[in-house]
């Protein structure tokens, strides 16, 4: 099951649009402001499905939940491809939401599930920091397939329309699964896979499905999330840092589209290159180094936590880390170096692997195995919720420092400097939150 796993990841991160989605809704006339309201649309749908998804995925079989997410996923690309209108596009982000809601919560905790089912639960950090890797690794391998696309076709329509492809392979993936892998009182599907471990019988047997259960395991799980003191500040933790995050990271793209006017890309490789040329490449390279480390960190996340006393220190060892990098990106910004702000965005997008599989585990100490895919949607919808907040506003900021004569060009871009550095600072040093109160699971064993 590692493999199918990590193929899950491999193909999810065939996303080939996604190293130039800013750069591709540019290209139809939008503005920043209007790129992250759609941003925003796309967010804010996902929060208001997620939480009923995942009750959805625990109660109903969450298997199905993942197949119905990769069905809108390719619905979604077809369209992110096809129009040019605001409407039109809004309209394909909520059907990209659709899948962002199925699937946000449930694949990581079907992971959980059979690594329980297989009495592998004191190696979850591993596992998942693993199968994480191979996430990263494909997206790597995806930014050079875009690439190649973008230089043949010179179009950005085509990376939307490609991307459809190995979400129809996920979906032969999730065939293979077996049924240890639902909430153990999810009953057996007639149709899917049962495979070579299972959940033991509820007492009673199983309850049969009703819009009843659904809600009362979507309750379940939203009350957990909010009673257990520990949980919702490791929760809000984990939202602020990610949504601070997806509000930022494709920032990178305009960024190194700036860089590559500077840089004779094609000189050195011995050809002649236009300036959309240059920038397909530089971007291409550059998301293909990135998702490299990213795969290396997430691969050691377990590692690097086991060289602190507990994960809470681990936790703030990485908000030092991604404090350093917003500096270097505010430096490169105040003196107009690009290539300085992108360094600072591929820390921080590193940092940010380390940071996941960490906090994943941390999360699933806390959720019992039968409302774990609701408990991380909760997760989810509170990072979506902030982000769709976050996205518009900071688009806006960008747009009205752009058409001020401020300083040089890259300036256009404190913003992100301002949020990134205060964002940081709060959870760095503020030594008595409830955020940093959260022990180890050394700590929980002794307490059981």
């Amino acid at each position: 099951m590692i493999f199918h796993f990590s193929l899950y990841g491999f193909l999810k991160n065939q996303r080939y649009f996604e190293p130039f989605l800013m750069l591709a809704l540019l290209d139809k006339r939008l503005s920043f402001f209007w790129i992250g309201l759609l941003i925003g649309i796309r967010e804010v749908a996902t929060n208001v499905m997620e939480i009923p998804t995942g009750a959805f995925a625990d109660t109903l079989g969450r298997r199905y939940a993942m197949i119905a997410s990769h069905v809108a996923y390719i619905g979604a690309f077809i369209c992110l491809g096809l129009f040019r209108q605001f409407g039109l596009l809004a309209a394909a982000m909520l059907m990209f939401s659709i899948g962002e809601a199925f699937r946000t919560g449930t694949h990581k905790a079907m992971i959980f599930s059979w690594l329980k089912a297989n009495n592998k639960l004191d190696e979850k950090k591993h596992i998942y920091g693993y199968t994480r890797s191979w996430s990263k690794m494909g997206t790597a391998v995806g930014a050079l397939i875009a690439a190649g696309l973008l230089l043949v076709t010179q179009r950005y329509d085509w990376v939307f329309y490609m991307s459809a492809v190995p979400m129809a392979f996920g979906i032969v993936n999730f065939l293979c699964y077996p049924s240890c892998v639902e909430s153990p009182t999810t009953a057996q599907s007639k149709l899917l896979k049962q495979g070579e471990c299972s959940h033991d019988e509820p007492m009673g047997g199983y309850e049969k499905i009703s819009v009843g259960r659904v809600v009362r395991t979507l309750w379940n799980g939203i009350k957990k999330s909010w009673v257990d003191r520990k949980l919702r500040a490791l929760l809000i933790e984990d939202v602020t840092f990610e949504a601070m995050f997806k509000a930022t990271k494709d920032y990178l793209q305009p960024i190194l589209q700036a860089a590559a006017v500077a840089v004779p890309v094609g000189a050195l490789m011995g050809i002649q290159m236009t300036e959309t040329q240059r920038t397909v490449v530089l971007v291409a390279v550059v998301y293909a180094v990135l998702s490299v480390m990213a795969s290396i960190a997430s691969r050691r996340s377990g590692k690097f936590s086991e060289r602190f006393e507990n994960d809470a220190l681990a936790t703030k060892a990485i908000w030092s880390l991604c404090l350093c990098s917003f500096a270097v990106v505010g430096m490169g910004v105040l003196m107009g170096w690009y290539f300085a702000i992108a360094l600072g965005f591929v820390a921080v997008a590193v940092f940010q692997n380390l940071w996941r599989p960490l906090l994943i585990s941390r999360i699933s100490n806390y959720a019992d195995d039968e409302t774990m895919a609701t408990v991380l949607s909760v997760e989810s919808q509170g990072k979506t919720m902030l982000t769709a907040v976050m996205a518009p506003l900071l688009g806006l900021a960008v747009d009205w420092m752009m058409r001020q004569e401020m300083g040089n060009e890259a300036w256009q871009y404190g913003p992100i400097v301002v949020l990134g550095l205060g964002v940081c600072l709060w959870f760095r040093f503020a030594g008595k939150k409830e955020a940093r109160k959260i022990v180890s699971q050394k700590e929980i064993a002794a307490w059981k």
